[in-house]
């Protein structure tokens, strides 16, 4: 067979940045479904982690780039294999945190296969939300943005970014500034592609609602008409999970206060809040977004960066890059195994190990 080795160097890296990788590893090395990528095995030296996985050679996000946009029938087969994977990791209490194409590859036969974990999070059964602002902002859903408590249905919005993405050839919300891009998640309709059936439509349309309270739950994504003869469950012997089962009334009483008590959290993104407060200053005109939504469109000649964010508890979290990005035209995204001029600290280290260190080996 044969597989990828990732060599990650540990000079230079922090005691945080480590113990990440090892949570991620570690998340990782439990996961069993033929739709994300599996590891194998890892190992540590005194100057670097090795980390073997099967081997995917296809880049979703590098196929999509070559040809523009995807028949709805395609879309249909990634979309299926999307929904088995977030099912499984939610039915394991695992948010994902950073779904978009660039983190999506396809083996040899087709067969599609979600990676890099370095913003998952696996949740205690007492854990129903979180408040940590990780992801990539193009994809991150509007309570992100409003740096509300948040959970498994935010990579739901997610999903919808990516299968509108598939369909069209962009984003659903399409920006130059991140001060843009805030304006257009929270307040901007979005424009439905037309020329596809109902029935995707439809699964756009629930997948890519505001409010996360009636956005579509997991047995209404399993039984929609879009996908449901093509949904692969992974039956296993999981704990009951709040992400995938119904809430108890308890439940639900907690997860109704964590929303009530939004506001009283001291962790924020100054970027995010940055922006918030200047499109609330501006009163912005309603952004016009250079979006083609007629299938078949042309691809858009520049994306929105890639590139994932992450907030801490330490206000300056971006302290390369936060003055320059809110008034820049991002450059185009490039494949994963390469480096962007711009890109956030303390993001995934298995995500940023460039090319050389990199390879497949038959064995």
């Amino acid at each position: 067979m044969v597989v990828a080795l990732k060599f990650i160097p540990k000079v230079g890296r922090s005691e945080k940045e480590l113990k990440g990788l090892k949570r991620e590893i570690q998340i990782m090395r439990d996961l069993r479904h033929p739709n994300i990528v599996r590891m194998l095995d890892s190992c540590e030296t005194e100057r670097e982690v090795v980390v073997v996985t099967e081997y995917a050679e296809g880049e979703l996000f590098k196929i999509l780039e070559d040809d523009g946009h995807f028949p709805e029938e395609l879309v249909r087969d990634i979309s299926a294999q999307l929904v088995s994977a977030l099912y499984y990791l939610h039915s394991h209490r695992i948010l994902h945190r950073d779904m978009k194409p660039q983190n999506i590859l396809l083996s040899k036969d087709g067969t599609v296969k979600l990676c890099d974990f370095g913003f998952a999070r696996e949740l205690s059964l007492d854990t129903l939300m979180v408040r940590s602002i990780k992801g990539t902002p193009l994809y991150m859903s509007p309570e992100l943005i409003l740096e509300r408590p948040y959970d498994h249905r935010s990579d739901l919005w997610a999903l919808g970014c990516i299968v509108y993405e598939l369909l069209v050839g962009t984003p659903p919300f399409y920006a130059h500034s991140i001060f843009q891009l805030v304006s257009i998640i929270t307040q901007q309709a979005v424009r439905w592609p037309r020329g596809v059936s109902p029935e995707l439509t439809n699964f756009l349309q629930g997948l890519l609602t505001k409010d996360p309270a009636v956005r579509l739950s997991w047995p209404e994504l399993l039984r929609h008409p879009f996908i449901k003869d093509q949904v692969v469950v992974v039956e296993e012997n999981a704990n009951n999970s709040p992400f995938t089962s119904p809430l108890t009334e308890e439940q639900q009483q907690l997860r109704n206060q964590l929303c009530e008590n939004a506001g009283q959290s001291s962790v924020h993104s100054r970027i995010l809040s940055k922006a918030r407060q200047r499109v609330a200053k501006r009163k912005e005109k309603p952004v016009v977004c250079n979006l083609h939504v007629q299938i078949p469109p042309p691809l858009c000649e520049a994306h929105v960066d890639p590139s994932p964010l992450e907030a801490h508890t330490d206000p300056s979290f971006l302290p390369c890059t936060y003055e320059a990005l809110p008034h820049m035209h991002i450059q185009k995204p490039q494949p994963p195994n390469t480096h962007n001029s711009i890109f956030f600290p303390n993001t995934s280290l298995l995500s940023q190990i460039p090319a050389t260190n990199t390879t497949h080996l038959a064995i």
